[in-house]
């Protein structure tokens, strides 16, 4: 209601402020036209003036018995009579024969010709009064005049407008306005060199108020935007004498000053007046209104998960009995609410992982007993509103695992949750912790609002690991010499040294001797990789053609994909030689293609690529199987990790040695694949492979040693 009363005092304020803004600018515009009128009237008198001098002297000068020695006095009194002529001379076809000049101004110099000069060519057209102004950086400019004086002599007048420049520079419009004189082709002659910012030689044509000035036979006004984007008013006025034009430029801001600060007076005053009487409004309108204000902001602090103390109205009105049935409802929502908080609290107390609950914008807003305990925290207000970063020391393994696990949380349940491990183990005790970290998602709104990290204590998981592995290492240590005596035995009587056998019990010995070398290699696999573990690989380097490597496994295993009629076949542009350990690369080959022909379908394909690649050489063992899930691309080069729901068989070893073999020639291996189309395991082994005296393998020249 205080706006509608107000809004027509404000709006005829307004229109009478503008009418006075007008009034000024008006004003403006007269006080800029004038001046540019002044300002091209004073040149254009100059010029006259020159006119008439040299209507006197040539007069002199043309009269009958004037000898050469009275011609130079009368020259010299030309240039006696005006500061600003520089030199005078009489010309006989552009050759100078008699010069006068004055020695405050030029120096003495030969006679000349300027039958080359374009404005002596543009006068020997026309044999009339002609001139041309050349300027003259940040100085006065030149102004050169040519006048017939008889039919084969004419008379050249060259003079620096110094007066003309001491006038119009020293024109000031307000603070920042200034006066430019400007020739016909939009070139500045006259300006305030510390005000003008254009390049000497520069023409300003491009200028609105130049190119209107110069087209225009009257003065007139113009509004625009100059080079610098700031906004200008200003006035022209022609110069017919010269074909040029006086423009007189002022910034808008400086222009119309008084009119900014008569607008802001004004507005401030009608500004003043309606904050008064608005507040008058609220004030009246809050007293009326404090009881439904107190009920509204008590129910906002509710749907904050707060409980204030009850509203006192005491009105003793209808508004009262509603304030104490809001606040009977308030007690009963407190209760429900401790009670449920005490559920959630237990919960999460009782819980054997630590979970850290962290908004976006208030930090940490929840972590449980076993999550203080992990970060050794006592007290949970001690971090309450801080980020993990802030709790954590930088440098420390659990801070590196937060921050990992914190910059990507997935959904919860998401198989690609990223997942980090803390050993944490002392001389005292083993621990080690897994990090992960999942969206934090409003039930109601579905959007993520911050960050839940939980973090397990994985130590038993680790001992049992250890366990299991050590206990087969140990099954499959007292494995390996029973069967190294089986597999002797059955040689021998497939040997016949126990007599001969039909061909029934040669094929069973066969079978058996089969099933025995493929437990052993499954024994010395596990056995290899608990090597590989305690101790770096051995190499023994050695030139080795990857041709013949290549080769190796479709000699092995060629007729096994022959009976599948499947097709096994070597790529390779050319022979390649490396300097690398042979027998495990050939190990490698073998693993990746006697994978691919278990998985490869009947009828299919398996191809071993070789590529030079510059510093390097890469294989890849090719099929067109099942193909391998995304989410098991990384796991597949675990131990024993195999693909879910795909032909079993094996101990899941054979990828995981072909990596340690291929990191130990300082490659890297890795997996492709389309799935249900095939996969592509490639790995990669650089050229310049070197080994010293005690077996380490490294690229190029080895590192120095201390003396």
């Amino acid at each position: 209601m205080a706006i509608l009363a107000l809004a027509p005092a404000a709006f005829m304020g307004w229109q009478l402020s503008r009418i006075s803004q007008t009034g000024i600018e008006d004003a403006v515009a007269e006080l800029h036209i004038k001046l540019a009128e002044r300002r091209a009237e004073g040149v254009s008198d100059y010029i006259k003036n020159i006119d008439d001098k040299m209507v006197f002297t040539l007069a002199a000068l043309q009269q009958k018995g004037v000898d050469w020695n009275t011609r130079q006095t009368f020259l010299r009194s030309l240039i006696e009579s005006h500061p600003d002529i520089e030199v005078v001379a009489i010309l006989r076809s552009g050759m100078e024969i008699i010069k006068v000049y004055n020695p405050t101004l030029v120096a003495d110099s030969p006679n000349k010709s300027h039958a080359e000069s374009p404005v002596y060519k543009m006068f020997k057209d026309v044999r009339q009064r002609t001139l041309s102004l050349r300027p003259r950086r940040d100085a006065a400019p030149q102004l050169v005049l040519y006048y017939p004086l008889s039919e084969f002599t004419e008379i050249r007048v060259t003079m620096l407008l110094n007066s003309l420049w001491e006038s119009i520079t020293a024109e000031r419009v307000g603070s920042s306005g200034f006066a430019i004189l400007i020739g016909k082709t939009g070139h500045p002659l006259i300006y305030p060199p510390d005000r003008l910012n254009v390049k000497f030689g520069e023409s300003i044509i491009q200028w609105e108020i130049a190119s209107q000035a110069l087209k225009a036979r009257s003065v007139g006004v113009s509004d625009y935007v100059g080079p610098d984007g700031v906004e200008q008013v200003g006035a022209y006025a022609p110069v017919p004498v010269i074909d040029g034009a006086v423009i007189i430029q002022q910034p808008k801001a400086d222009a119309y000053l008084a009119v900014s600060q008569m607008y802001r007076t004004a507005m401030l005053i009608i500004i003043v007046i309606c904050v008064a009487a608005i507040g008058v409004a609220i004030f009246m309108a809050r007293t009326l209104t404090r009881p439904l204000l107190d009920l509204t902001r008590t129910a906002e602090t509710i749907s904050e998960d707060k409980f204030p103390e009850p509203v006192k109205i005491t009105t003793g009105d209808e508004l009262q009995t509603f304030s104490e049935t809001f606040n009977l409802m308030i007690g009963r929502l407190k209760d429900y609410a401790e009670m449920q908080a005490g559920k959630s609290a237990a919960v999460l107390y009782s819980m054997g992982d630590g979970i850290v609950i962290t908004e976006d914008k208030k930090g940490i807003q929840l972590a449980n007993r076993k999550a203080l305990e992990f970060v050794g925290i006592k007290s949970f207000d001690a971090i309450k509103g801080k980020t993990l970063a802030d709790i954590l020391s930088d440098g420390s393994e659990l801070a590196a695992a937060f921050k990992e696990v914190s910059a990507d949380p997935k959904e919860a349940g998401a198989q690609e949750a990223v997942m980090k491990e803390v050993d944490l183990s002392t001389e005292d005790r083993r621990q080690f912790l897994r990090v992960s970290a999942y969206q934090l998602i409003s039930p109601s709104k579905k959007n993520v609002i911050g960050v839940v990290t939980v973090i397990q204590d994985v130590t038993l998981i680790k001992e049992l690991d250890s366990m299991k592995e050590e206990f087969l290492l140990s099954i499959t240590h007292d494995l390996r010499n029973p069967l190294g005596s089986i597999t002797g035995f059955l040689e021998f009587l497939r040997k016949g040294v126990a007599g001969e056998l039909n061909k029934q019990q040669q094929s069973m010995v066969d079978s058996m001797i089969k099933s025995s070398n493929r437990l052993m290699t499954m024994v010395n696999n596990i056995l290899d990789v608990a090597k590989m573990e305690d101790q770096n690989i051995a190499l023994h380097l050695g030139k080795a053609s990857l041709n013949e490597i290549g080769q190796h496994p479709i000699e092995i295993l060629g007729a096994l994909a022959q009976r599948r009629g499947i097709e096994l076949k070597l790529d390779a542009a050319g022979e390649y030689e490396a300097n690398v350990d042979a027998s495990q690369i050939e190990r490698v080959t073998t693993n990746l293609v006697g994978n691919a022909i278990k998985f490869a379908p009947d009828d299919g394909h398996v191809i071993i690529h070789i590529e030079d690649r510059g510093e390097e050489f890469r294989f890849c063992v090719e099929d067109n199987g099942p193909g391998i899930p995304a989410s098991h691309l990384e796991k597949i080069f675990g131990k024993f990790e195999q693909v879910p729901g795909q032909k079993r068989g094996g101990t899941g070893l054979g990828l995981t040695i072909s990596k340690k073999f291929v990191e130990a020639h300082k490659g890297r291996i890795w997996v492709e694949s389309d799935y249900g189309k095939g996969s592509r395991f490639y790995f990669i082994l650089p050229k310049g492979l070197e080994q010293d005296e005690e077996g380490n393998v490294y690229l190029g020249k080895p590192a120095e040693k201390d003396a």
